[in-house]
């Protein structure tokens, strides 16, 4: 017969066992990011950076949050207004300038708010999906991107939850 200390020994170590094994690789959290003005879900916790835009004398900034989960790359991007621009225009600058970069244009751009796809070439030459949704919020616009190599396993759900979540 198993003594009782020796049976509840195994079972404390098997069950720590099992809820090591079964982690979640996502670790799901709402941040404020850009000193407050943005909140978002991202899935594990993001390296911030706030960014000089044009010269350090106009004192305007972006910032940017990015966490990386396996090969995925999690990124958001909050982008104020410059004095005299309208949300349809930043908005437009800021898509126009994705579709550039990777070689691709959409006539006409992506509504705000849709998802859109980008395919590039990464640093080693592989293939990069990038999925992409642009957002105007909260004076200035909100860039969220989802990317991973196309031989990597692209996280479809966890983008889809990444890309879908937004906050006033």
């Amino acid at each position: 017969m198993v003594e009782p200390f020796m049976l509840r020994r195994w079972l404390y170590i098997n069950v720590l066992w099992l809820l090591v094994a079964c982690a979640p690789e996502y670790n799901w959290r709402t941040v404020q990011m850009a000193e407050g003005a943005v909140e978002q879900l991202f899935p594990a916790s993001p390296h911030e950076e706030r960014v000089a835009m044009g010269g350090q004398a106009d004192n305007l900034h972006y910032f940017v949050a990015s966490a990386k989960v396996g090969d995925a790359v999690f990124i958001a991007t909050w982008i104020p207004l410059l004095p005299d621009q309208s949300d349809q225009q930043l908005y437009d600058t800021v898509v126009a300038g994705l579709l550039q970069r990777a070689g691709q244009s959409l006539k006409p751009l992506p509504a705000v708010g849709e998802v859109f796809t980008l395919q590039s070439t990464g640093r080693q030459q592989q293939n990069v999906r990038t999925d992409v949704r642009v957002l105007r919020y909260a004076a200035g616009v909100l860039q969220l991107s989802v990317s991973a190599e196309d031989k990597a396993s692209f996280p479809d759900d966890a983008a889809t939850q990444f890309l879908a979540f937004h906050s006033n």
